[in-house]
């Protein structure tokens, strides 16, 4: 957990909504201290956020269009996971 990455997603407050927050929480979350993680499935965040896979694989595009997150190039649809993220700590992307 990085509470660093946390405390930077809780600080964001203009261009996302509440389920790309959450999901961006979720990551940060999880995400070492390099802003790093490991995504295995989509579950977890959508668990977390109480919503749809799909509705967190929009998020993902979402986030990743503002810079907020970067992912190892795989295409979110098409659900090639485990991937890497990173979480984007003070971007402000926005």
């Amino acid at each position: 957990m990085s509470l660093e990455a946390i405390e930077w997603a809780f600080g964001l407050t203009d261009g996302i909504d509440v389920l790309e927050k959450m999901v961006l929480l979720s990551l940060a979350d999880d995400a070492g201290e390099d802003g790093w993680m490991l995504l295995r499935s989509l579950e977890r965040p959508a668990h977390r956020s109480r919503s749809s896979v799909d509705d967190v694989k929009g998020a993902l595009v979402h986030l990743r269009e503002l810079g907020l997150i970067k992912m190892d190039g795989s295409d979110i649809e098409a659900e090639r996971f485990p991937t890497l993220c990173q979480v984007m700590v003070g971007s402000d992307g926005l």
